[in-house]
């Protein structure tokens, strides 16, 4: 009987500890210890019903997938426990809820604070305690984050989901001013939040609409001075007016739409281009950017292979303008869209290159046939020595690498002779032809063409 009692109790105890289990994985997260979404959403909603002053911040670890990629997810998960404790030291001091939402993100909820901290204040804090070095299975690291912040008093929608949506277009705004920094939620981000949103919803209706047009901007041989390729450039003329890419291209991007509006502008710019070489009997070639976004499967080589039996242009005439920050996400996914570009025959260029890693043994990994060096070096070329130096060893470097080199943001005669003295192969910019559209283009693809000619 004793023993059966015993058993019994034992069972029971068991049936306890897996309930208790089972109830703390609902609702904590298993890593941290934090509290987890659905404790968010619940908990973060009674405490918005009884303080109308509550602030949430939203943290962000930046670069957090390059600690996974360089030391593995064992560190990555030391960092994240690290960094969730600090986070709740500093909370509970004004009996904050802490939770991690997924991922690298975390959110806090102060009910109210005390002794008079300002949201701000609590904010930088919040960061600079995240910058101090930590030690993750025995490496040193620091973490820097981004923040969103709104108080729901400052909000029309009073409601957690209100708040969330609120701290997460401050927490965007943070990251597109160079991250590690603090954004607190206004009236200005409301009207740019719908502004996004309305750019947002009109992409897919203006694909459909024919809305959005190809530019070409002239890419130019600099030691014959004649036109020997395009750089193919998009443009939305909504309603009557013509958006450049700057004011739709990072709202297409962070929506997931980018993909659709790229692979437009590869089918019209190789349709067009091979259209020209025919009717003219020549070899131009041309540019086409591809997002980033393209870079996490080896889908983008059959689009591209689609497009070039589609439109009849040669491979070797159409060159993908690949970022170098992007390609360098994932390294070994890079070098295998990279082979399958080589084997369509296609040529590619690192774009932008100096502004991100610029790494020379990646530089000689990957293989790309064209270096484009950013137009930020072109506007310091007057003014700063460093700039030549530096634009020099970088057209010395590919060179040495069987790489052709292009120079984007000519505006001046003087940059046009210092970068052909450098050995630059090919200019591009307002000095040597603005962006312009299909009918202009052609028009002075026509015009050119008469001048060699005649020339001869």
């Amino acid at each position: 009987m004793r023993t059966a009692l015993i058993q019994l109790k034992r069972s029971l105890e068991e049936k306890k500890s897996i309930s208790e289990r089972a109830n703390r994985l609902a609702y904590f997260d298993p890593l941290t210890g934090m509290a987890n979404r659905e404790t968010y959403n619940t908990v973060g909603a009674s405490i918005l019903s009884n303080n109308p002053h509550a602030v949430l911040y939203l943290i962000d670890l930046d670069n957090f997938k390059r600690v996974n990629d360089q030391h593995g997810h064992s560190v990555g998960d030391e960092l994240l426990i690290e960094v969730a404790v600090r986070i709740a030291k500093q909370a509970e001091l004004h009996e904050g809820l802490v939770a991690r939402l997924g991922g690298d993100e975390f959110a806090v909820i102060i009910p109210e604070f005390q002794d008079g901290i300002s949201k701000e204040q609590f904010g930088q804090d919040l960061i600079e305690n995240l910058r101090l070095e930590l030690m993750a299975d025995g490496i040193a690291l620091t973490a820097h984050a981004s923040l969103g912040v709104a108080q729901l008093d400052y909000l029309d929608e009073k409601s957690l989901g209100g708040l969330t949506k609120a701290a997460d277009t401050a927490l965007y705004k943070s990251k597109s001013d160079g991250r590690n920094s603090l954004s607190v939620f206004d009236a200005a981000m409301a009207l740019n939040e719908w502004r996004t949103r309305e750019i947002a919803s009109s992409i897919p209706r203006a694909l459909s609409n024919g809305e959005f047009e190809v530019f070409f901007q002239p890419q130019v041989d600099l030691a014959s001075g004649n036109l020997c390729g395009l750089e193919a450039l998009v443009r939305w003329r909504k309603d009557g007016k013509l958006l450049g890419p700057d004011q739709f291209i990072k709202i297409a991007e962070d929506h997931g739409l980018i993909a659709d509006i790229d692979l437009w502008v590869l089918r019209t710019a190789t349709k067009t281009v091979s259209k020209w070489n025919e009717y003219i009997d020549d070899d131009l070639s041309v540019s086409v950017n591809l997002s980033a976004k393209h870079f996490d499967s080896l889908d983008i080589i059959e689009h591209v292979g689609n497009a070039l039996e589609a439109s009849e242009l040669r491979p070797e005439l159409l060159t993908l303008e690949l970022t170098e920050t992007g390609l360098l996400e994932d390294f070994n996914m890079a070098r295998q869209l990279l082979s399958g570009f080589k084997t369509l025959g296609v040529e590619t260029s690192l774009d932008d290159f100096g502004t991100g890693y610029s790494s020379l043994a990646y530089l000689r990994n990957l293989e790309v046939t064209e270096l484009k060096i950013d137009r930020s070096f072109m506007r310091e070329l007057d003014t700063r020595n460093a700039s030549h130096c530096i634009m020099e060893g970088m057209a010395n470097i590919a060179h040495s690498l069987g790489l052709r080199v292009v120079v984007e943001g000519v505006e001046t005669l003087e940059q046009l002779n210092k970068i052909k003295r450098i050995g630059v192969q090919v200019g591009q910019g307002y000095l040597l032809g603005k962006p312009a559209d299909e009918a202009t283009t052609f028009a002075r693809i026509m015009d050119e063409l008469c001048e060699v000619r005649s020339a001869v």
